[in-house]
């Protein structure tokens, strides 16, 4: 057991030393640092929040959902016209998408299957 949480140990290491984790982090301290980007992100992700829940009352009909989808689309433009939270959010992912496939691969060689696995590498980063 020791062995295995000494390698888990080396693992996060690695995660801590890689160019996604450090890209990830500098735009962090960047996105931190811009009260405007902090309430362009806050604003969206508020407003996503009341949209969802209208969304899922009984009573919506097909004009309203189609005005919350339009309005959540212009928020998302609002958001993705900010440089800053664009570039944090895309290091953001591309770390969890390492994280993730980290988890996979383990998961893989535990269980004998990978999550989302086709075999073909053109679906993804690739893990084989």
């Amino acid at each position: 057991m020791n062995e295995i949480l000494e390698k888990a140990r080396e693992l996060g290491q690695l995660l801590a030393d890689s160019n996604e984790l450090k890209h990830f982090k500098a735009l962090e301290i960047v996105f931190a640092g811009d009260d405007n980007a902090q309430e362009v992100l806050n604003r969206y992700q508020t407003r996503r929040d009341e949209i969802t829940k209208k969304m899922h009352e009984s009573d919506m009909t097909p004009e309203a959902l189609r005005g919350f989808q339009e309005e959540l689309r212009a928020c998302m433009a609002e958001l993705t016209e900010n440089k800053v939270v664009n570039d944090y959010l895309e290091a953001k992912s591309k770390f969890n998408q390492l994280i993730t496939q980290v988890n996979n691969i383990i998961s893989y060689c535990v269980e004998g299957e990978q999550e989302g696995c086709s075999g073909s590498c053109s679906s993804c980063s690739g893990c084989h």
